[in-house]
């Protein structure tokens, strides 16, 4: 584990190790996790590279680094599982963001798994493609197979750059990559002038001062990269994105509601969730933890 400063991988400022983590997936082991005092990005430098491992079977049946995901039950129970609540906040984040009409717009889901937003959004008329260069769901045929899901190499065609899409979405993607600039840079060609990109993933500024008590934090096997708002905006524009902050948009409300009942371990949905009043309850949270306070990035 590092004990000399590293450079930070989004501004290149020396960050020292602030703590150490334990790993929970074998062979366990402890992981050093660093700050960057120029621009508060946090990392794990000494991440694993053993990926087939790490998003094994396992990871995606909730039997992984993050028990709260099962990407594989999501996929096969979609009219049950209780991430339906955040397909449903992502699509309206579509409607509100996208700069195109959304009957003509073209979405993109950078990093889609197993394709299960994909297939929702596909239900509902959204001219909607997947892709998915990092994760192990791409040779498993559990992708929709309505030539929707799009191979990283033919993304990277000159045909198709030029065609591009007018909004792309990564959810909860960032934080599993070391390099976020080069991961962000790998979107901007995918995206007409003006797209958008939309990004989840969480706020570390409430938890600058006490990282073991977040779940982020606390999967060092998978999540390696923890962003404040402003070094996100810092990774965008290093990556030729202007950030805009748009707040809490239509969608939110639903993201959210997703996210507290993950936490409390819910894994199906129930109409007993829908009598609570989640406008009030989403604004709640968001104030605690600020998920809506990261930007987007506009393709200048």
């Amino acid at each position: 584990m590092p004990s000399d400063p590293v450079s930070c991988p989004v501004c290149q400022a020396p960050a020292g190790k602030i703590l150490e983590i334990s790993g929970t997936v074998p062979p366990v082991r402890l992981f050093s996790l660093c700050r960057c005092p120029s621009c508060g990005f946090s990392f794990v430098p000494d991440y694993r590279t053993d990926y087939d491992v790490v998003y094994s079977e396992a990871y995606y049946r909730g039997q992984g680094s993050d028990p709260l995901a099962n990407y594989l039950f999501d996929h096969q129970e979609p009219a049950a599982t209780l991430r339906r609540y955040e397909w449903s906040g992502l699509l309206e984040v579509f409607r509100t963001l996208s700069p195109a009409p959304p009957d003509k717009a073209k979405w993109l889901d950078y990093g889609c798994g197993l394709g299960s937003l994909v297939r929702y959004g596909r239900e509902r008329g959204v001219n909607i493609f997947g892709c998915d260069p990092y994760g192990a769901a791409a040779g498993k045929g559990k992708l929709p197979e309505d030539g929707r899901y799009l191979d990283p190499y033919i993304l990277a065609r000159e045909d198709l750059q030029r065609e591009g899409f007018d909004y792309v979405t990564a959810v909860e993607v960032i934080e599993h990559t070391a390099d976020p600039v080069a991961f962000l840079g790998e979107i901007r060609p995918l995206l007409k002038p003006g797209g958008v990109l939309f990004l989840t993933t969480g706020n570390a500024k409430p938890f600058r001062n006490k990282f073991t008590r977040w779940s982020y934090a606390v999967c060092p096997d998978i999540h390696v990269s923890f962003f404040e708002p402003e070094t996100l905006a810092l990774a965008l524009e290093k990556a030729g994105f202007r950030p805009e902050f748009r707040g809490y948009v239509k969608g939110f409300t639903e993201i959210i509601k997703y996210k507290i009942l993950k936490n409390l371990k819910f894994t199906r949905r129930s109409r007993l969730f829908d009598l609570l009043p989640w406008p009030v309850l989403s604004r709640l949270a968001d104030a605690k933890y600020r998920v809506t306070a990261h930007p987007v990035g506009v393709a200048a």
